[in-house]
């Protein structure tokens, strides 16, 4: 009758696909009708349901079977919301002891609790098929868990923590449909070949690594970026090129087996100056950013942060060392390429990612986790340093965006308004003596008191500034390539301790050190060496 049917597998431990021609079918004008249809029935259908558990893996295989038997490779986009924790396969405890936050027990809550959600995975890596999940929770629901089964198949994680339908809805469909329209290939295998006495060794990213040469994908879209640390062991002859290849093969969206290719070439030199001519700062970043995560599943915090100190004093001692012997002794001297080093990494100890709660709730931690692997250099940078703009002092004839700012607390004035972002979430900070004008302009209201800060879009207003600041907004979601959550931030309230968290300059929780005292450390720690 075209009506939406409903067909209830019961065996959670072998699930199967009802239908012997499978249920996999073309888009044509009557199944989308018929899609609709079940979209609009859908919130109705369960409302008398008594259950408040839910089983998550059988889900997944299900979606698997579902490809699988039809002899495609694809993506499976789940919904779901809640700690899996009916009995079945997949079943997970809820493991939350708040006693282990911040110690170096926590890492037990990081790690997956069942290996059952890995192999799964593998399976789906092998069948080319990748999943993505949207999961709205108010509660606990282990990602960590979760989160690992799904970069193992290439797929996208979309975390709403305390999920409201009116503040969060919109971004919710903005990421359904980019997630939707990225370009995706499937049953993806890459590989990396250098020349004799070259070779990668250490690789990042959401994948499936079973040997040593290859990672494979059940998928990979335009929005993952895959990093590779490379090693010579043998020492190379200045002038000879060293040839690099990238190499991806993969299931276009039509069926085709491809192949990508990728060839460029490296001239080796012997003078440590040309070395660091050459650096390129932000790749650099992006391989201790990934580092660290890669490490915080087994190892302290502490140790991360003095690893990567180490690091960094090490790359510029070797500079002042070699290549700035004419400056004073006790003077910093930092390359011109790497200038900002210190400060990244010192951001890298504050980033989400590596964070403990209180702060952020650890499946939020989980969450950046997956996020912060696949990074590219385009996003990684801002999601450490955020980006920090003035709108106080927008004049209505200028157009394009606001100078940078440090970012940094100093920055600030109680007389003004800032807007922060980080890739993930941008933050609009009021002062306490804004002025009533802007605020009126922007907001719609008397002061900055009235402004309410579970606001998550900027009014439609008739006047100049109001464009400008709403312009500033989508012109930044833009080019992001995602849609980040607004939120409204007002000095000496609870709405606050997000934004003054994003000042990466300052001092972080913890014993993070603010900017200056890090770098004063770290030149401490060149003097040293060079003594």
């Amino acid at each position: 009758q075209g009506l939406p049917q409903v067909m209830v597998v019961s065996d959670l431990e072998d699930v199967f696909v009802p239908q012997v021609d499978g249920i996999v079918c073309d888009l044509s004008e009557a199944v989308l009708q018929n899609i609709e249809m079940l979209f609009t029935q859908l919130s109705g259908m369960f409302i008398g349901e008594k259950k408040q558990t839910s089983v998550l893996e059988p889900v997944m295989r299900g979606g698997l079977e579902a490809l699988r038997c039809g002899g495609y490779n694809g993506r499976v986009v789940l919904f779901h919301t809640g700690l899996p924790s009916a009995p079945g396969p997949g079943q997970l405890k809820d493991r939350m002891d708040s006693k282990l936050l911040g110690t170096d027990k926590e890492r037990s809550l990081l790690n997956p609790q069942t290996q059952s959600y890995s192999k799964l995975a593998e399976e789906c890596v092998e069948a080319g098929v990748g999943i993505d999940m949207f999961i709205s929770t108010n509660s606990y629901n282990d990602l960590a868990t979760i989160s690992h089964c799904i970069a193992t198949t290439g797929g996208n994680l979309f975390h709403y923590p305390m999920f409201r339908a009116s503040a969060d809805g919109e971004k919710y469909i903005s990421d359904i449909v980019e997630v939707l329209s990225r370009r995706v290939v499937f049953d993806a295998v890459m590989r990396i070949r250098a020349s004799t006495g070259v070779r990668p060794v250490e690789y990042f990213g959401s994948f499936l690594k079973k040997n040593q040469t290859d990672m494979e994908f059940g998928a990979i879209d335009s929005s993952k970026a895959v990093t590779v640390e490379m090693q010579h062991d043998e020492k190379l002859k200045e002038g000879d090129p060293v040839h690099i290849q990238v190499a991806l093969l993969h299931t276009s969206v039509n069926g085709q087996r491809k192949l990508r290719i990728h060839n460029f070439q490296m001239i080796p030199v012997s003078q440590y100056l040309d070395v660091y001519r050459g650096c390129d700062q932000d790749t650099i970043v992006n391989v201790l950013l990934k580092k660290a995560i890669k490490d915080s599943f087994g190892t302290s915090m502490k140790t991360i942060t003095e690893g990567m100190i180490v690091q960094c004093v090490k790359i510029l001692t070797t500079y002042r060392k070699h290549c700035s012997q004419s400056g004073a002794p006790g003077q910093l001297i930092l390359p011109e390429s790497l200038k900002l080093l210190p400060i990244y990494v010192n951001c890298i100890t504050k980033c989400d990612a590596l964070q403990s709660p209180p702060l952020f709730s650890l499946d939020h931690k989980s969450a950046m986790t997956h996020y912060a692997r696949s990074l590219g250099l385009s996003l990684s940078v801002p999601f450490l340093y955020p980006l920090l703009y003035s709108l106080h002092d927008l004049r209505p004839e200028e157009t394009g965006m606001p100078p940078i700012m440090r970012c940094t607390n100093k920055k600030v004035s109680e007389n003004g308004a800032y807007l922060i972002e980080n890739g993930v979430v941008m933050v609009i900070w009021l002062g306490s003596r804004v002025p009533n004008e802007f605020v009126s302009k922007v907001f719609g209201v008397g002061s900055q008191a009235q402004v309410d800060p579970e606001m998550c879009n900027l009014p439609v207003l008739d006047n100049s500034l109001s464009t400008s600041i709403r312009n500033i907004v989508s012109s930044l979601r833009n080019d992001r390539k995602t849609f980040m959550k607004l939120r409204v931030a007002k000095q000496r309230d609870k709405s606050e301790a997000h934004f003054r968290c994003l000042l990466r300059e300052d001092q972080g929780p913890g014993k993070a050190l603010n900017y200056i005292d890090f770098l004063c450390h770290v030149h401490r720690e060149i003097r040293q060496n060079l003594s």
